[in-house]
C-alpha cells in the first residue's frame, strides 16, 4: 500500500499509479466491492516493468475516507474517464464490480476517440445481468464471510466492522440500480477471467461476454474461489501480457 500511497498523494484522484512510469502498454486496474487500489500490487509485480500499471482507488475508503461516494456506477465511470483523458491506457483489467466499471470506461474512452486494445472482465456476469446485492449489514456480513474476505469473529469488533462495511455499503449501493438493457458492444476482444469454485459468478457465466464485444471472448478458468487471483497472479500476470504485449509473453 506504501506504493499506492508514495506514488500519488492526492486523495482526490481516482487513478492511482502502482508501477514508476515509463512502461509501455498501459493497464488500468478497478477492484471489486469494498476493495483499493492497493489490491492489484501483486498483479503489477508479477507483470514486471513491460507493463506499467494503475489502479482505481474509491471514495469511501483509507485515504478517501471523506470522499463523497458517487450515486451510480455510471458516474463513477465518468469521474474515472476525466482523469484517464489525458493519458488513455491500453488495457483496462476489473475484478467483480470493477469488470462492470471497465467497461463503462472502454466504452466511454471509445466514444470519445481513445480504443483500448483489451478488455479484462474477472468473476462479473455481463452488464445486463441485474447484480444481486446485499442491502443490510447482516447481509454484507455473511457476503464477507461466503468469500473469506474477514473472519466473521475479526467483524465482531466494532472498529474493524465499520472499516470493511464503510467501503461496501457505498460500493453496493452505487451498484445497485446498475442494469444495462441496450447491449453496446467494445471494439476490442474481452478476455474472461474467473474461479472455477466461485461461489458467487460460475466461469460459465461469463460466456454471454461475448454479446458485448466486436471482437472475440476468451475466458481463463483459473483454481480458487471468488478471489481465485490472490492463488494465481503469475498465471493472470501471463493472460494480461498474451492480450496486451504486441509479441505476447516473453
Amino acid at each position: 500500500m506504501n506504493t499506492v500511497r508514495k506514488a500519488c498523494t492526492d486523495s482526490n484522484a481516482w487513478v492511482r499509479r502502482i508501477t514508476p512510469p515509463g512502461g509501455s502498454p498501459q493497464l488500468v486496474c478497478l477492484p471489486h466491492a469494498g476493495g483499493t487500489a492497493g489490491f492489484f500490487q501483486p498483479l503489477a509485480g508479477a507483470l514486471g516493468p513491460q507493463i506499467e500499471v494503475r489502479a482505481v482507488q474509491y471514495p469511501a475508503r483509507q485515504d478517501r475516507l471523506g470522499t463523497p461516494h458517487p450515486a451510480n456506477l455510471h458516474a463513477m465511470a465518468d469521474a474515472v474517464v476525466d482523469e484517464l483523458l489525458d493519458n488513455p491506457p491500453a488495457a483496462l483489467f476489473g475484478h467483480s464490480m470493477g469488470a462492470l466499471l471497465a467497461y463503462e470506461i472502454t466504452h466511454r474512452l471509445e466514444t470519445a476517440g481513445h480504443r483500448p486494445t483489451a478488455l479484462f472482465v474477472s468473476a462479473c456476469r455481463q452488464p445486463s445481468t441485474s447484480p444481486d446485492v446485499p442491502r443490510t449489514d447482516t447481509e454484507l456480513v455473511e457476503l464477507v464471510t461466503l468469500l473469506g474476505l474477514t473472519p466473521r469473529a475479526v467483524l465482531e469488533d466494532p472498529e474493524i466492522a465499520t472499516m470493511v462495511l464503510t467501503p461496501l455499503r457505498s460500493d453496493y449501493a452505487a451498484l445497485r440500480d446498475y442494469e444495462r438493457g441496450t447491449v453496446v458492444r467494445v471494439g476490442c476482444p474481452v478476455t474472461g477471467l474467473a474461479g472455477v469454485h466461485d461461489p458467487l459468478v460460475a466461469p460459465d457465466e461469463l460466456l454471454p461476454w461475448r454479446e458485448w464485444t466486436r471482437e472475440e471472448l476468451i475466458v481463463h478458468r483459473f483454481p480458487g474461489a471468488h478471489f481465485y487471483l490472490s492463488e494465481n497472479w503469475n498465471r493472470v500476470a501471463d493472460v494480461v501480457r498474451a492480450r496486451v504485449l504486441p509479441c505476447g509473453p516473453p
